[in-house]
């Protein structure tokens, strides 16, 4: 039997989410190491962190809840939605009923995976209303908070493509 998959089904709609997809990869990625703000707290202290020294910070302190739901929220879940994306594009399954099944666990799992985009509400928040400092917000940030807008993006036109694919395919 051939295999099919989604993106055979839709090039169009395969080759946009591709894109998106590494675009948020890229400022994922950027946005774990680049500088998110510098707080100056008086004349004397100024300081840059990163979402990365931060957890660093974390773990050497000894915060373990802290570093785990950063970690967890912060970089597994947008890892695991990026992942789980890319998964049902790609994947060669051995009919449509299959890829259908997929498509609806996928849909379901996403709209539960907007977590991230809490952490990113979180964490700015926390950077502009609980340190007692002036906080300059930099580019790692923006970075972060729209990588977490182009995954939700992509997810969207996942949707689309799931409803087109239930609208064209009537499959039982």
């Amino acid at each position: 039997m051939n295999k099919i998959s989604l993106a055979n089904t839709y090039p169009k709609e395969h080759k946009i989410s591709r894109v998106f997809i590494v675009a948020s990869l890229i400022l994922f990625l950027v946005g774990i190491f680049a500088p998110l703000f510098t707080a100056n707290k008086y004349i004397f202290f100024s300081r840059t962190l990163s979402l990365y020294s931060i957890m660093l910070y974390l773990i050497s302190e000894k915060q373990y809840l802290i570093f785990l739901f950063i970690l967890g929220f912060g970089i597994l879940l947008p890892v695991a939605k990026l992942a789980t994306i890319a998964h049902v594009w790609t994947a060669n399954l051995p009919g449509l009923e299959q890829i259908k099944k997929r498509l609806i666990l996928t849909t379901r799992l996403l709209k539960y995976f907007a977590l991230d985009a809490l952490f990113v509400g979180i964490l700015i928040y926390a950077i502009k209303f609980q340190i007692n400092a002036r906080i300059d917000l930099q580019y790692g940030l923006y970075c972060f908070a729209l990588s977490v807008l182009l995954t939700l993006f992509t997810s969207l036109r996942l949707f689309s493509v799931r409803r087109k694919f239930d609208h064209s395919h009537d499959v039982g």
